[in-house]
């Protein structure tokens, strides 16, 4: 993949609440698919206590890490939802 489109493919992605699906738990970080072929690392701290390999979550892809892993967080989810209906609630 040319450096241009890698660049044009994280800006896609950046920003977007995604729908992915957990594959792997440890101490530190959840890892989870989504798009079929995309994996986001999501902090621990950030699930439920008894969340296990399967579920589905929500999470705000926020970049990519040098392992072309995805950087995302769960608990902004609420916030970004939060702010873009008070956005609209604004706009009307």
């Amino acid at each position: 993949m040319s450096e241009q489109s890698s660049q044009s493919e994280i800006r896609d992605h950046v920003g977007q609440i995604v729908k992915a699906e957990i594959e792997d738990i440890n101490e530190k970080r959840v890892i989870a698919r989504f798009d079929d072929a995309e994996r986001t690392s999501i902090p621990r701290s950030e699930c439920a206590p008894n969340v296990k390999i399967g579920d589905k979550i929500e999470v705000l892809i926020e970049g990519m890490d040098k392992n072309g892993i995805w950087g995302g967080s769960i608990d902004k989810v609420a916030l970004m939802c939060l702010w873009n209906g008070i956005d609209e609630a604004r706009k009307k």
